[in-house]
């Protein structure tokens, strides 16, 4: 069984009114008499106070990392994090486990013995995951700079999924301005073979894209120049076949060629005409 804390605005707003109301007893001339109980009592005020802060903030941390160390990809990518993150983990169920069996009274559970040390603790080892986790997807949008179009959770949904190649599809469209989806071989080697955009036009690439055991950076980077290599050999077969009147070219224009090629080659044809003409 797995529990968080719930909302616990009333008690941070009673902390706040008691701590108030403290610092006025402190400040009073007729306090001499309790003085002793009224600093046990701020003491326990501050403790209390300190402690849910740092729970809260060790509460959105792992929450937000829980979902991600998950992952087999990221656990094998990242085993250093993936095993600090697995010690807090423990520390956080364990901790929960043992409030919600025996302390029923939220004050007695803000003085758990070590409770403040070890969320401190916690703290800074989230911190480093995290840290850890932003230079690691740094070094992904390094290798592929169309990474930086993405999120760090869309990058993260990605490099969660590495043997899924099929998991990239529906970034494709932000790291691509024109590419909407791939088109994957049904065998094993899940080879990518065409490119579609977003009115489903497509282009086949010249060679196969490899994606079975490569880093999933690496073949998104092959994408890139398969599909230069692509359309570069295909503007050149459009060129070649361009009729020789230029009249005549409703077959050329409706042909195989995608509507890039035919604009682009049309262009550089009238263009040519011109020049003739011209002189």
């Amino acid at each position: 069984d797995l529990w968080i804390l719930a909302d616990v605005t009333d008690i941070i707003t009673q902390l706040e009114d008691h701590s108030v109301q403290i610092q006025t007893m402190m400040g009073s001339r007729f306090v001499q008499g309790i003085r002793s109980n009224v600093e046990v009592w701020e003491n326990k005020i501050r403790l209390a106070s300190d402690a849910i802060d740092e729970w809260l903030q060790v509460q959105r941390a792992w929450m937000y990392l829980e979902s991600i160390f998950s992952a087999e990809d990221i656990q094998r990518q990242l085993p250093a994090e993936s095993t600090k993150f697995k010690t807090v983990d423990k520390f956080w169920k364990d901790t929960l486990k043992k409030v919600r069996q025996s302390y029923r009274n939220a004050m007695d559970a803000f003085h758990i013995p070590n409770l403040l040390p070890s969320l401190k603790n916690a703290n800074n080892t989230l911190d480093q995951i995290q840290k850890s986790l932003e230079a690691y997807l740094e070094t992904k949008r390094a290798a592929f700079p169309r990474f930086y179009f993405l999120s760090d959770d869309e990058l993260l949904s990605i490099m969660s999924q590495t043997r899924n190649p099929e998991a990239v599809q529906e970034h494709l469209c932000k790291c691509f301005d024109a590419i909407n989806r791939v088109v994957f071989t049904q065998d094993k080697k899940q080879e990518i073979v065409e490119m579609s955009d977003m009115i489903k036009e497509r282009v086949q690439f010249v060679n196969p894209v490899q994606t079975s055991g490569i880093a999933v950076e690496k073949w998104l980077c092959d994408i890139e120049v398969k599909m230069v290599q692509s359309l570069r050999a295909l503007t050149k077969i459009a060129v070649e076949r361009y009729p020789e009147d230029g009249i005549t070219r409703k077959q050329w224009l409706f042909g195989p060629y995608p509507s890039q090629m035919v604009l682009a080659v049309d262009q550089i044809m009238w263009t040519s005409c011109a020049e003739k003409a011209l002189g």
